[in-house]
């Protein structure tokens, strides 16, 4: 039955076309990928004059593109770019908020249920926004005719005094806050209901009907994401983008969007409404006069009240040009200039539950390889002869641990554990991918900044909470006596408050301008709380670069600035990264600035350091890329008192401070699958510097930064050295860093699929067996569709000079199927002889580890040594040793445990970090009774 329900669940997305082959087209992590849409449109604004004839005051040619159309996924953030459209006044603070239609001339970005086709033309009810006071116009304060009664090309129906109030509300509904002239730009939810909602004044009055749609918002959660309707910026040039999120039913039901229910993105660049004052084709009642014309007409013929470019972050309609501004994007002068982009969702993420309602298959471990298996598990639940399994999020550490602890059937990692594992495993790699330092970061003009270039020292700097983010903090470092505690303090006084006034920094990246505004963002960079192999590499690449580790063990930048002794001298790699700073001082409260604090309910709370409040990690590594898409600061300064039920002050919140204003300044430690999934900016490593580490330098030269991308991840993997104590490929990130890696990404990362070769439950072996097969050879496809691998990734193919970690992957399969406990050997052990090895053969011989040949290792075997990736067994290996590392093997009987022991393993561990690491994400105190 099972399979009959996969096999024609498989042929109704064959013919929706979404399990079709891609178009091969891989943009590189970095790269900007070539845009699927292009559209152009030719439009002008032109008032009507009394004797017919027109007055053209603006024509543009707008050009349009957008990265991706098809094959989407919910919350999948895509590249929109503009050229030709008017550039903007007014700018406002952020394109998202709900305040954020108060700009003149911005571009409007919204997802619209439906197709847009010159039978079936949208309209503005079927599109999203925010909120409803972006569906609405209610002020007679301006003038009696607002911009929209004189719109030319509105119909008459939508010119007269009150448009959009149902004529069958209810008796009980009170509509004398209804008053003209207001225009309501209702919202139809999808089928089957097609529940239609009126944007009335009093929405929490709900006796006039419907108003707000379910997922629409009354009020903004600063901290959470927004919605995706975007009111875009364009630049002097007429040039602007957008990063646009799409959401399917997934995320929002009240839109309906699905691989069945066709959406669309619509741009609309504000040009500004085309005039009719005279209105001498309506009927009388409806046309302005003298007095109306004279207020009205000069508002509806408005051009901007600022200058191009300039930043003015508004809240009120009356400080703009409404006839220019986002306000009334659903006008018939503006709406009439849209383009229209077809959208088309792929699978939704929960097509195998609908697929098979089965358990699946659980497979532990690493973000890196999430939107891989996003896009691998629905080609292997929707087809009958293969599997259902299911990728459950963890840190590598406790996914390692699981598997040997807890039964759980395979994990996913990509640093192997310090002593061999105690059972019997194979680690066969199955991906090439890595870690970024993804930003969102406003530059000097405004604009988007992309140019972004780190050095090994600065991310020290950013995770040693070796800023001080607030001038009051660092005057404290210098009152601290000689004698304190604190002593080692005192040369902090000196260091920069942010990395965006750090010498540094400034010479690296010059056109960024110094976010005080975004202080507590541009101090830290947001990083994972808990045990990951993402952390261990990132930290391996900070100590492996000589500035980097003199820097940690208490030299000097060359401009005076000091570690935070808290860190000095800090034994690295680390599987996770610590909170050590300790600073508290009578000088400093991080209670400042908490509203209704009182002196009594302030001293009968605990001083806390205050800089690991504005580190504040998140648990995962999805949360960072979801952090650094809205500039989501996760900084827990956010101070409030609580009070009891008589309204007494008991104790404080500290909660995250929430969404950045501009210019916007967010780093984050992300995967490079969600950084390419997200179209996350990623800033350029160095890999390698000539420069004396004690020069002030003024610009990069002499400094090697290295983008990710095919070509520098595939350098990075020659470096992947074979171990035959762990039986992987381990990077060498002392070579990432020389002069011989200069070209490599230092973030660059194989994972690996961790599987025992015995005791396995069931036919799992057989199963896993498969799932390695195919990452070894079709899951290396990429693309977009399903089954392939999608953006984020290096193919791991015998072209990229992968053909040994292909080879090995086919063997392990092998071992795994088998179940005989035997583990093919990465370095097959030498054959006896009573003569001496020749001496190293310089890193020739057959396929090198990783893509060609290892750069410093002479142990690869010759590729006549290895058997052939087609053999049907594998040879003989001796088990695995034991260990005191690991507990031993539970039994299997237990393997249906694996998910809740693992799960509570991960809470344990996070809880455990957390409370060693001295912060929480919500932190109170109560006062002691």
């Amino acid at each position: 039955m099972r399979r009959r329900r996969a096999a024609g669940l498989a042929v109704l997305l064959v013919s929706l076309g979404v399990i079709l082959p891609g178009s091969g087209v891989y943009p590189a992590p970095s790269d900007e990928p070539a845009p699927e849409f292009t559209g152009t449109k030719s439009m002008t604004r032109a008032h009507l004059r009394a004797d017919g004839t027109e007055e053209a005051v603006d024509s543009r040619t707008v050009t349009v593109t957008v990265s991706q159309t098809t094959n989407l996924r919910n919350n999948q953030q895509v590249r929109v770019k503009w050229t030709g459209a008017h550039p903007t006044h007014a700018m406002g603070d952020n394109p998202n908020t709900v305040s954020a239609y108060l700009q003149e001339y911005p571009v409007v970005v919204m997802q619209c249920r439906g197709a847009d086709t010159q039978a079936n033309p949208l309209e503005p009810t079927t599109c999203w926004t925010q909120s409803a006071d972006q569906r609405i116009f209610t002020t007679n304060v301006l003038t009696a005719f607002p911009p929209w009664r004189m719109d030319r090309y509105e119909t008459p129906a939508n010119r007269k005094a009150l448009v959009g109030v149902p004529n069958d509300l209810p008796p009980t509904c009170d509509q004398s806050t209804i008053v003209a002239p207001s225009r309501f730009v209702a919202y139809r939810g999808p089928a089957p209901d097609n529940t239609v909602y009126n944007p009335l004044p009093g929405r929490d009055n709900v006796t006039c009907g419907p108003v707000l749609a379910p997922d629409m918002v009354n009020v903004e959660d600063k901290d959470a994401p927004p919605a995706n309707t975007t009111f875009a910026v364009t630049n002097k040039q007429g040039e602007g983008s957008a990063k646009f999120v799409v959401q399917s039913e997934e995320h929002n039901r009240s839109l309906g969007c699905s691989m069945t229910v066709a959406c669309s993105i619509v741009v609309i660049p504000i040009m500004g409404i085309s005039c009719d004052p005279t209105a001498a084709a309506l009927p009388p009642e409806d046309r302005p006069g003298p007095l109306d014309l004279r207020f009205g007409e000069p508002v509806c013929k408005g051009t901007g009240k600022y200058g191009e470019n300039e930043r003015a972050p508004l809240s009120d309609i009356f400080q703009i040009d409404p006839a220019v501004s986002g306000t009334m994007w659903w006008s018939a002068s503006n709406w009439r200039n849209r383009i229209t982009v077809p959208i088309a969702f792929g699978p939704p993420g929960n097509l195998c539950d609908q697929a098979d309602t089965s358990l699946p298959l659980d497979i532990f471990g690493s973000e890196m390889l999430t939107q891989a298996t996003d896009q691998w598990s629905t080609a292997f639940c929707t087809d009958s002869t293969r599997f259902k399994f299911r990728h459950v999020r963890l840190g590598e550490p406790q996914a390692k641990a699981a598997l040997v602890s807890s039964g759980a059937q395979a994990a996913l990692a990509s640093v192997p554990p310090a002593e061999p594992y105690p059972i019997s495993v194979v680690s066969a790699p199955v991906a090439v991918t890595g870690f970024a330092i993804s930003y969102l970061i406003d530059d000097v003009d405004g604009n988007d900044y992309q140019d972004l270039k780190l050095t090994p020292r600065l991310l020290a700097k950013l995770l040693t909470e070796s800023y001080p983010t607030r001038s009051g903090l660092r005057m404290a470092y210098g009152k601290v006596k000689d004698d304190s505690p604190y002593a080692a303090y005192k040369a902090m006084a000196n260091n920069p408050l942010a990395v965006t006034q750090d010498p540094e920094f400034r010479a690296l990246n010059p056109k960024v301008p110094d976010a005080i505004d975004n202080i507590l963002t541009s101090s830290t960079v947001l990083a994972l709380s808990g045990n990951s192999d993402v952390m261990w590499s990132l930290s391996a690449y900070i100590n492996a670069d000589p500035e980097a580790r003199a820097w940690l063990n208490g030299e000097k930048d060359p401009w005076g600035m000091v570690v935070n002794p808290g860190y000095k001298g800090i034994q690295l790699p680390l599987f996770s990264w610590p909170l050590l700073d300790t600073f508290v001082s009578a000088d400093y409260s991080s209670y400042g600035g908490c509203p209704e604090m009182t002196p009594e309910l302030e001293a009968t709370l605990t001083p806390i350091p205050y800089l690991p409040l504005v580190a504040s990690p998140v648990a995962n590594l999805s949360n960072i890329a979801l952090r650094v898409q809205y500039a989501l600061s996760n900084a827990h300064v956010n101070c409030s008192v609580l009070h009891d039920e008589s309204n007494m002050p008991i104790g404080i919140n500290m909660g995250a401070w929430g969404r950045q204003s501009h210019p916007r300044f967010m780093l984050g430690v992300t995967t490079l699958g969600d950084a390419a999934f997200l179209q996350l900016n990623t800033a350029a490593l160095q890999s390698y510097s000539s420069v004396p580490r004690t020069t002030q330098i003024t610009d990069a030269s002499g400094r090697t930064f290295i983008d990710p991308n095919d070509a520098s991840m595939k350098a990075a993997m020659k470096f992947a050295k074979p171990d035959a104590t762990t039986n992987t490929w381990k990077m060498q990130y002392d070579k990432l860093v020389s002069a011989d890696g200069a070209t490599s990404y230092p973030g660059t990362l194989p994972v690996y699929a961790v599987i025992p070769t015995q005791n396995l439950t069931g036919n799992h072996g057989t199963q896993l067996a498969q799932l390695l097969r195919y990452a070894a050879a079709d899951g290396q496809q990429p693309g977009l569709a399903s089954g392939q691998l999608p953006p984020g990734y290096l193919p791991m193919t015998a072209d990229n000079g992968f053909g040994d970690f292909v080879a090995y992957t086919l063997r392990a399969a092998d071992a795994v199927a088998a179940q005989t406990g035997q583990v093919p050997l990465l370095v097959p052990a030498a054959p006896a002889t009573s003569s001496p090895p020749p001496a190293g053969n310089g890193g020739g011989g057959g396929g090198g580890g990783g893509g060609g040949s290892t750069p410093t290792s002479s142990a690869l075997p010759d590729a006549g040594s290895r058997p052939s990736a087609s053999a049907s067994a594998s040879p003989s290996a001796a088990p695995v040793p034991q260990s005191a590392g690991f507990t031993a093997l539970l039994s299997s009987g237990l393997a249906a445990w694996a998910l809740p022991i693992a799960a509570l393993i991960a809470l344990a561990t996070f809880l455990i970090g957390s409370i060693t690491r001295a912060v929480t994400f919500v932190v109170t105190w109560w006062k002691a009774t």
